[in-house]
């Protein structure tokens, strides 16, 4: 995709375009509603894009699997999955400045007075030990007091109230900026933007450091600024490139029940107190699409493995030169490795289990380290190096390490984390030869394909 082309649609509406005309874009017409249905029917699409063109009680339309397929989202740079990576990093380390414009199709229509969450909205209730309707995929968008950037996070919202949602702040650089409103007694002002094109979306929850804004990196990474447009009741900036806005504050002293929700580790956590999202307005297009994510999803870990990709490798390969890739994927992290560094596998192993990132604490309970010819991202072709590679005097065990909120396996708060050398031994490379078929890795799969399979097989 170009994405510094002249469009007036939005990105996420050229995004949905660019799936629909490579075959990968599913609709249904069929009435779905949103208690349970369209979460069911989006599970069993198995990360399939698709659009609700008719939720029940509602006019505005609901897109559901949008980041489930790495292959795609690379593709739309132009990438293969080996780049995807590090162009990332490269992004941050060239961020794109953002840029203010005065008007934005986001406030055709803005609603300020007896604001109704769930009826101006299709809020759905996923889960079947869910409380409440609730939001995952919104850029929640605040103000560091700290040094003036606009931060971006990714939380868990729940409703409480026809104007309200009790917040589960997931983001500690968020928390760290509402905890100074807190201590003045203030409401912290933001702004939650809703229906944000995937790559944008997917920077906005990066754990990086400030400067650079996650929005500057998002320019970069699109390869034009990204355009704000001034809120109508605070000053903040949000997204003009959005579907629907919330505007609201977070309160300082009042906190409310929420979940329990599912962790991106396939279990509920337990439930939990938040602050309280008061909403103020609610602005959208004429003909929004609401994005619906659902905790635990193909989308939610694929865009958890990403942000924790992008922390991770650059870090690793400053102390280990033979790193080539990583995956990040659910609390598993697979590493591979060229053969120069084979001797340095055990304090690699420990490094990755106790790695923590500024935003999100530490979230690797097992690792594995594989040889280059081992595709990381296929778990299949992992498997296949556990099981032929791998011995026991190869496995590393940390013990007594702090385990992360709502971890089930933890004992007192702490918990085992487990890595696996399963790279070839050193001498014996001529006994793990693999089948190899001659011209395969460079074939052009796209020359042999319809049009329509060319996203799904390519990568």
């Amino acid at each position: 995709m170009n994405f510094a082309s002249p469009s007036n649609a939005t990105m996420l509406r050229r995004y949905l375009q660019f799936l629909d005309d490579a075959g990968q874009l599913v609709r249904i017409t069929k009435p779905v509603a949103t208690r349970h249905e369209l979460a069911a029917v989006s599970w069993k699409l198995k990360g399939t894009p698709v659009i609700f063109e008719n939720v029940v009680g509602h006019s505005l339309p609901v897109v559901s699997n949008l980041c489930s397929d790495r292959a795609m989202l690379a593709r739309m740079l132009g990438l293969s999955l080996d780049e995807f990576v590090e162009y990332f990093l490269r992004a941050i380390e060239s961020p794109v400045a953002s840029e203010i414009v005065s008007e934005s199709s986001l406030y055709e229509v803005v609603i300020e007075n007896d604001i109704h969450l769930t009826q101006v909205l299709p809020i759905t209730l996923d889960y079947d030990r869910q409380g409440a309707p609730g939001i995952n995929s919104g850029v929640m968008v605040a103000r560091d007091a700290q040094n003036g950037l606009l931060n971006t996070s990714f939380h868990v919202l729940e409703v409480i109230s026809q104007d309200e949602f009790s917040v589960h702040v997931v983001s500690q650089h968020f928390a760290r900026i509402y905890a100074h409103y807190q201590r003045q007694g203030r409401p912290l002002p933001v702004a939650l933007a809703l229906g944000v094109d995937p790559l944008t979306w997917m920077t906005c929850t990066l754990a990086i450091s400030h400067p650079p804004s996650e929005l500057d990196v998002a320019g970069a990474i699109r390869k034009h600024a990204i355009q704000l447009v001034q809120c109508k009741t605070n000053d903040l900036a949000v997204l003009a490139d959005a579907e629907i806005v919330l505007e609201g504050e977070i309160l300082p002293t009042r906190r409310e029940a929420i979940g329990p929700e599912p962790r991106p580790r396939g279990v509920y956590g337990p439930p939990t107190t938040g602050p309280v999202f008061k909403v103020k307005c609610i602005a959208h297009r004429k003909d929004a699409l609401f994005h619906h994510l659902a905790n635990s999803s193909a989308d939610h870990l694929n865009l958890s493995a990403i942000s924790k990709e992008v922390t991770l490798f650059p870090y690793l390969r400053e102390r280990y030169p033979s790193v080539t890739r990583l995956s990040c994927v659910g609390n598993t992290c697979v590493v591979a490795i060229k053969r120069d560094g084979a001797t340095r596998i055990r304090p690699m192993l420990e490094d990755i289990l106790r790695y923590r990132t500024i935003d999100r604490g530490s979230f690797n309970k097992f690792a594995v380290v594989v040889d280059e010819d081992v595709d990381v991202y296929d778990r299949r072709d992992v498997e296949q190096a556990l099981y032929t590679r791998a011995i026991s005097e190869a496995v590393v065990i940390l013990k007594g390490i702090r385990a992360n909120q709502g971890e089930p396996s933890a004992t007192d708060g702490m918990v085992e984390k487990i890595g696996i050398d399963a790279t070839i031994p050193i001498g014996r490379e001529n006994q793990f030869q693999r089948p190899y078929i001659p011209g395969s890795k460079d074939l052009d799969l796209a020359s042999y394909l319809p049009g329509n399979m060319v996203c799904r097989l390519a990568y």
